[in-house]
């Protein structure tokens, strides 16, 4: 490093460039903090719209001004603006709200497909919910089910049992209730613990189980069981975060106490240099000024001796600061470790996570929620590349009739062997997920409708070639398709819906066949 004396430009050139470069990096850390502020800012505003309709214009604007070149001035207005309409803003009549849903309740508690046998307890109800006794959906709620568990004679049935009657009046009514069932059952996405359970569910809701009471009781019962076990990994993992945060604190206090320590250990090294240049400039003046050549050897005698001293106690003290630093050192590099350690351990606890979350636990292919984030990334890519992407559904043919007839182990080891043959067939481009129950579902990107037909016919024939045995006896599987292709001002809805019903005319003629939607222009 140069010398302000012996290089005086030098050195300053050099202090004036190391602090424009740590202006420059401040600035740049700034503007990075403003950039998170504000994307956190209109995060915000998105997640508060809609609670109440006399904020929603001030969120808008308060959204806009965080997106433009961001003013101090216009920042405080609008947030000026903000709070006097949170204040003007009434409080929320919780009684009314309770009101309106309790009639809708209490409605459908009377409609005749329930068949709610207890019309004096509807009365008492209907009688406290029209008089507003209850001043929250929480107490509506807590009265009903007590009412629900307190018939008599009915306490060996589950909570669905006693709010359907025990039965259902028609099976019109029941054809009604299994549809949405199913669909339920399907959309909900369960840990690898309950996936096996979940999918036995399905296939009794979907195959007609004759106790419709029971199964909705079980719906309940697994869907219950799916929160506590997405409670328990949500609660496990803001724990981790938790303790994660607190180390990077602990962190951050030894950055600034190592920070702190290096300013101090400057400012004495720029008091001990002014003090040994006090003396040097001494020493230099009595050697000019001093003719007795006795008097200036004691001169200087004294102020080496003063000089040695101070530059003995420095370096004493530079010795103890070098080794407290160190030691600070070696512990901010052990807790890096650790911390490093743990920050990998997240990222595979989140990544198995992820896999568990979207991958289907009996095939192992990508699930419904993995297909519902590719499709949603491949029409995004169709809209800005416009390359042809076909979507095709399959459904095995009969699958029923093997559940039925060598039981639920021989159905699951036939979706395992067919998921085989169909992400064997295609390419590491396309994409091919279990849907739910016996359906599959495939993104041909790159093929337009003729060669996505091509694929599947060949397809097709495999699996109706393909030599599938079961309890020692072979088993002749057929599988049925529909299929339509991103077109015009298509959205994912729209081509998946085609290829439904193109699916369903497969099986109205007769199974074993590939259909081609045709485009509605």
């Amino acid at each position: 490093m140069n010398s302000p004396i012996d290089e005086p430009e030098s050195y300053w050139r050099e202090k004036y460039l190391r602090l424009l470069n740590s202006g420059e990096a401040y600035q740049l850390d700034q503007e990075q903090r403003e950039q998170l502020l504000s994307k956190a800012v209109i995060r915000l505003t998105y997640a508060a719209s809609g609670f109440d309709p006399a904020l929603d214009p001030h969120l808008l604007a308060l959204r806009e001004v965080m997106r433009k070149e961001l003013k101090t001035s216009d920042l405080r207005q609008q947030l000026d603006a903000l709070m006097d309409a949170m204040i003007r803003v009434p409080p929320s009549d919780h009684s009314d709200a309770a009101r309106a849903t309790g009639l809708e309740l209490l409605r459908f508690l009377k409609s005749p497909q329930l068949a709610y046998r207890d019309e004096k307890a509807l009365d008492v109800l209907q009688e406290r919910i029209e008089s507003n006794t209850f001043g929250t959906e929480d107490q509506l709620f807590a009265a009903v089910a007590k009412r629900l568990n307190e018939r008599p004679g009915e306490e060996s049935r589950g909570w669905m049992g006693r709010l359907l009657g025990g039965h259902i009046d028609s099976s019109a009514d029941e054809s009604k209730l299994r549809g949405p069932l199913e669909g339920l059952l399907k959309a909900v996405s369960a840990p690898a613990s309950l996936e096996k359970r979940k999918i036995q569910l399905i296939e009794r809701v979907s195959h007609g189980d004759a106790n419709l009471i029971g199964l909705l009781d079980s719906s309940a019962a697994l869907i219950t069981e799916i929160g506590a076990e997405l409670s328990k990994e949500h609660q496990a993992l803001h724990e981790f975060l938790s303790a994660l945060s607190a180390k990077l604190g602990q962190l951050e206090e030894k950055t600034f106490e190592l920070q702190a320590q290096n300013q101090e250990s400057a400012e004495i090294r720029r008091t001990q240099g002014e003090a040994v240049g006090e003396e040097v400039a001494g020493l230099r003046s009595a050697a000019r000024d001093e003719t007795d050549l006795l008097k200036l050897k004691d001169i200087v005698e004294t102020r080496l001796d003063f000089v040695a001293t101070q530059l003995e106690a420095h370096k004493s003290e530079e010795e103890a600061r070098f080794a407290a630093s160190q030691k600070q050192l070696r512990d901010v590099s052990l807790r890096l470790v650790l911390l490093e350690q743990e920050s990998d351990d997240l990222r595979t606890r989140l990544s198995q996570a992820h896999d568990i979350a979207y991958t289907d636990a009996l095939t192992r292919l990508p699930n419904r929620a993995a297909y519902q984030e590719r499709i949603e990334l491949e029409e995004k890519r169709w809209r800005r590349f416009r390359q042809p992407i076909s979507l095709v559904i399959w459904d095995i043919d009969r699958f029923k009739q093997i559940n039925d007839r060598f039981g639920h182990a021989s159905g699951d080891k036939a979706l395992s062997f067919i998921s085989r043959i169909l992400i064997s067939s295609v390419r590491s481009t396309d994409f091919v997920a279990r849907y739910g129950g016996e359906e599959f579902i495939m993104l041909l990107v790159g093929s337009d409708e003729n060669d996505a037909m091509d694929v599947a016919e060949e397809m097709r024939k495999r699996i109706e070639e393909c030599e599938f045995t079961t309890h020692g006896k072979r088993v002749s599987i057929t599988i049925s398709c529909g299929m339509s292709q991103f077109k015009g001002q298509d959205r994912y809805e729209d081509v998946f819906e085609r290829a439904d019903q193109a699916l369903y005319q497969a099986k109205r003629k007769g199974r074993n066949r590939c259909e081609l939607a045709p485009v509605n222009r």
